[in-house]
């Protein structure tokens, strides 16, 4: 009943040009969006234009809260897009529901497991790094994950690359 409520909540502070208050519902149903992967890139997407449009009610004055929020939605933006661009072999390969969000941990394996993988694929997994937890993974094992599932790789990328 209460994200019910909060979903709706968000429409009237559009409405009533309370774009920052608008900002922090609609991100806190984004971040907390675990079941659609389209509807959580679409309420970050909100929250942002919610959030720019606070800042030009406020004079255009950005703070540095502002931008601590922006980074935080392009982060999450930016893993959604690495999901979207997983491989359609992947998808067709793993048995798993592409369509909630997965993390960037996650994200990794199907990149370097990926039998057909490219060179451009260990690059979007190493890209990927730089959105792990440090508090609730080791990001240097996986690092060494990357490189050495890379180097162990069948395909034929090291001899593309000369």
């Amino acid at each position: 009943h209460k994200k019910a409520h909060r979903k709706m909540a968000w429409l009237h502070h559009i409405r009533t040009k309370s774009f920052e208050k608008a900002h922090d519902v609609v991100s806190e149903l984004a971040f907390a969006e675990d079941g659609r992967l389209s509807e959580k890139k679409t309420l970050l997407s909100v929250a942002k234009l919610s959030l720019l449009a606070s800042e030009v009610g406020s004079a255009g004055e950005r703070t540095e809260e502002m931008d601590e929020k922006l980074d935080k939605i392009d982060t999450e933006l930016d893993v959604i897009l690495h999901q979207e661009s997983l491989p359609d072999e992947v998808k067709k390969r793993v048995k798993v529901d592409f369509e909630s969000p997965l993390n960037p941990r996650q994200l990794i394996d199907f990149y370097t497991r990926n039998p057909a993988a490219t060179e451009l694929d260990f690059r979007k997994a190493q890209d990927l790094v730089g959105y792990l937890d440090s508090d609730t993974c080791d990001v240097t094992e996986v690092i060494f994950t990357i490189w050495s599932r890379a180097l162990l790789h069948d395909g034929d990328i090291w001899t593309q690359t000369q």
